[in-house]
């Protein structure tokens, strides 16, 4: 057969049975079963994060773990919960963010690496075990880069705010990251119907904090307006006057 992989055409998710040898005869030979996938994607990003994790462990004599969260989601959540708890009495910890497509867990799992050591608790005849249980001790950075996105851009704020470590690496897109700017976005269309709605955030870049409220107005363009007509929307407006 020419090409090994034309055998495999079609048997994605199926199980297919491979006769394997370290030479090509029968002798020897046995044979595995094996299930084919139809994306290599995931399998390349498990070989990435089991090298970063050996490369780590290497160079540091196993002293310090090392975890990537792809994303702030269901399976952000579940890389974290798999990698973290194994390599919890680690002497130190590298979580790495960066190229995180963001979603909602960052709390969850911020309020995981901030738990703090109350006491020491051992039983009769066992052995010392922090209070709470689960609780990392040692000391802990953020890797992260322009890739890491709205909810990954929060997670670091949140990392570096509450005081758990350093960040390294680059500057976060800082999709969560509001400005007081005056808004034109005229769209295409023929009605003039509007609607607004309000918008609240808190902004910190570097030691510059400020919290700014920003009522943005989408508007549509009518046939035969001027198009060189200023239209504008309202920036800082009191609470009176937002929209419910």
């Amino acid at each position: 057969m020419p090409n090994l992989y034309d055998a495999l055409i079609g048997t994605a998710g199926k199980q297919v049975i491979l006769r394997v040898n370290s030479k090509p005869t029968d002798a020897g030979a046995r044979d595995v079963t094996v299930v084919p996938t139809d994306n290599e994607a995931p399998l390349y990003y498990l070989a990435w994060v089991q090298k970063n994790i050996d490369e780590v462990s290497k160079k540091t004599g196993g002293e310090v773990g090392y975890m990537h969260i792809p994303d702030m989601g269901r399976p952000g959540l579940n890389e974290f919960t798999k990698l973290y708890f194994p390599q919890i009495r680690k002497k130190a910890l590298i979580v790495d963010v960066r190229g995180n497509g963001g979603g909602f867990v960052s709390p969850l799992v911020i309020e995981r690496l901030r738990r703090a050591l109350v006491m020491v608790g051992i039983a009769r005849n066992g052995v010392p075990r922090p209070d709470p249980n689960d609780t990392f001790l040692g000391p802990m950075v953020t890797l992260i880069n322009e890739f890491s996105a709205s909810d990954g851009d929060i997670f670091p704020y949140r990392f570096k705010t509450l005081g758990l470590g350093k960040l390294i690496g680059k500057r976060t897109w800082a999709a969560w990251l509001a400005f007081a700017i005056h808004f034109r976005w005229p769209m295409a269309g023929n009605s003039s119907n509007r609607n607004s709605r309000s918008i609240r955030k808190t902004a910190r870049n570097g030691s510059l904090r400020a919290t700014v409220s920003i009522r943005t107005s989408w508007w549509t363009t009518t046939q035969g307006k001027n198009s060189g007509e200023k239209t504008s929307n309202s920036i800082g407006q009191s609470r009176k006057s937002r929209p419910s």
